[in-house]
């Protein structure tokens, strides 16, 4: 049986022959837009010229910038050739339009398809400056950090267990503190160190593996995966891996 391919956006089959005429119109009117705006382009920089070379060789890249193809020098057509048409005063460009300064007013562009303007220059200097400003603050919080600092521990002599009232004895009473019979009965049985190491190793070296993706090897799935961690634990302390945390709270193993 074949299956039909569906659009993502419109839910009907690729193969429609309405939506593959739309495409054809689209593709056409993409194409005519294009040429329109290459026309437009050339005819508004007709026989124009370069300020730097002073030949007629200007071509248009796209909105406020053309390139000349003699001296390779580049120029916002509407800044250089277009006045005011009031006062016949110079443009200058704001964020997003040209203006007049002396009429203190905005002026449309002739040699512009769009109403607004990209203002690159103006766009840089703001991410710049805000650059500038993230660091300057990183650096004020790096010296404030730095002055509330501790001062170094000195210890004058070796610590010693002693010196704590009773920790050795609540120690002591930790290491032997009686493990489950149960616990202890289900870690002999399965747990090999050994067989889980090969697994491990197998799985991981020179790769990138998902923790919660590697095959059990015993049917009590809690007790493996705590078997593997465990091996993945030992492994790491090698030198053979390298667990990392991942979103989600996930395990990752990367072999090396």
């Amino acid at each position: 049986m074949i299956e039909a391919q569906y659009d993502e956006n419109i839910c009907m089959p690729r193969s429609n022959p309405l939506l593959m005429a739309f495409r054809e119109v689209e593709s056409r009117i993409a194409t005519l837009q294009t040429r329109a705006r290459d026309l437009f382009y050339a005819v508004v920089l007709f026989q124009k010229l370069c300020p730097e070379c002073g030949e007629p060789e200007l071509q248009m890249v796209r909105d406020a910038l053309a390139v000349c193809a003699n001296c390779s020098s580049q120029v916002d057509p509407t800044l250089v050739f277009q006045t005011c048409p009031d006062c016949e005063s110079k443009l200058v460009l704001k964020v997003c339009h040209y203006w007049c300064p002396r009429c203190r007013q905005p002026v449309r562009s002739i040699y512009n398809v769009e109403i607004k303007v990209f203002n690159a220059a103006y766009f840089r200097e703001k991410m710049q400056a805000s650059r500038d400003q993230k660091r300057r603050k990183q650096e004020m919080s790096r010296q404030m950090f730095r002055h509330t600092h501790s001062d170094p521990l000195v210890m004058c002599e070796p610590m010693s267990i002693d010196q704590v009232p009773g920790l050795e004895m609540d120690l002591n009473a930790i290491i032997a503190s009686v493990v489950p019979d149960e616990l202890r009965q289900a870690v002999a049985e399965h747990f090999d160190l050994e067989v889980y190491r090969h697994h491990l190793m197998a799985l991981v070296q020179g790769c990138v593996v998902e923790f919660e993706g590697i095959r059990q090897l015993i049917e009590d799935a809690k007790l493996d995966k705590i078997f593997r961690f465990v091996t993945a634990i030992f492994l790491e302390h090698e030198g053979l891996l390298e667990i990392e945390q991942i979103e989600g709270g996930r395990l990752r193993l990367a072999g090396k």
